[in-house]
């Protein structure tokens, strides 16, 4: 994917799932602080889903973040770990595509950042080892 610099336009969305959302949260705006990054940094908002299961892609904070998405709005989402966005392998690849058609970039607290230049393949190979051992 080839990340054009437009996020310093869109927001940050940062995203929290299940118990733990609070320290989820905290944890990603220190992690966008720690950065340095002017274009993440400036606009970060915060979509949550407290009891979702994260199996099921019908969460009300996710899908009002996906909509920011297609609409344009949102260029970083970060999240403590790629399992925040759901622990099930076969709801990551759709999620992938909607995010790489509109050129988002994921980072995660454990290392994951879709903006480091791997093939598509290798990141996808990336984010499944981490859901396969998360």
């Amino acid at each position: 994917m080839t990340h054009k610099n437009i996020n310093s336009q869109r927001m940050t969305a940062i995203y929290a799932r299940g118990m733990m959302t609070n320290d989820q949260l905290e944890a990603g705006r220190c992690f966008i602080t720690g950065l340095n990054d002017k274009s993440i940094t400036e606009r970060a908002d915060a979509y949550v889903d407290k009891t979702a299961c994260g199996c099921n892609l019908n969460r009300p904070g996710l899908n009002r973040m996906l909509d920011g998405v297609r609409a344009g709005k949102i260029g970083v989402i970060v999240l403590t770990d790629l399992a925040r966005f759901t622990p099930c392998f076969e709801h990551l690849l759709p999620l992938a595509k909607v995010l790489h058609e509109h050129d988002v970039r994921v980072l995660t607290l454990d290392g994951l950042d879709t903006n480091v230049p791997l093939n598509s393949f290798g990141c996808l190979l990336t984010m499944a080892g981490e859901i396969d051992n998360g």
